[in-house]
């Protein structure tokens, strides 16, 4: 047998399955794209560099998005603190890069007693780190822009954010 590691999703079943049926011509209304050259070895050079995730939750409240590569995995939480994880150094998500504060106590250097300075829904990141935060994010609202998401909408804890979905010039 062999690995792939390439992003599929379910999406991409109904198009695998029509091609495999000898359907001429993808149906353009569907989501998702045939993965029958994955199942034969090639890898086309457009393949997805990442995927999304989202939990629309009620309103803005409890509401996530999230997008990932192969290194990086970022979830924005417009309820909590976001999430940030360098998946080839932490594959199991343990430590959270965009808030280390939520980080267990004890878990990398983590004091035993915290300053509820701490505690900023937007805390400091180094330089590298800021700028893979702002790239994921970047990616994660454009997706959504150009799907229309829902998440575009007056609230104040999505409009305020730094990198929020007014940062991506999108037509409206």
């Amino acid at each position: 047998g062999t690995v792939c590691d390439a992003f599929t999703t379910h999406a991409d079943m109904a198009n695998t399955f029509r091609e495999i049926a000898g359907c001429k011509e993808p149906d353009s209304d569907m989501p998702g794209r045939s993965i029958v050259p994955l199942l034969e070895g090639r890898r086309p050079d457009d393949w997805r560099d990442e995927m999304h995730l989202q939990f629309n939750g009620v309103e803005v409240y409890y509401t996530q998005r999230t997008v990932f590569t192969q290194d990086w995995k970022y979830v924005y939480n417009a309820f909590d603190f976001d999430e940030m994880y360098d998946l080839r150094r932490d594959p199991h998500e343990m430590h959270n890069l965009a808030a280390p504060c939520r980080n267990p106590i004890g878990h990398d250097n983590v004091p035993e007693k915290r300053s509820p300075d701490e505690f900023q829904p937007w805390p400091e990141l180094s330089q590298e780190l800021n700028e893979v935060r702002r790239e994921m994010l970047g990616r994660m609202w454009r997706f959504a822009a150009a799907r229309d998401d829902t998440i575009f909408n007056p609230y104040f804890t999505v409009a305020l954010t730094p990198y929020g979905p007014g940062s991506v010039d999108y037509e409206a």
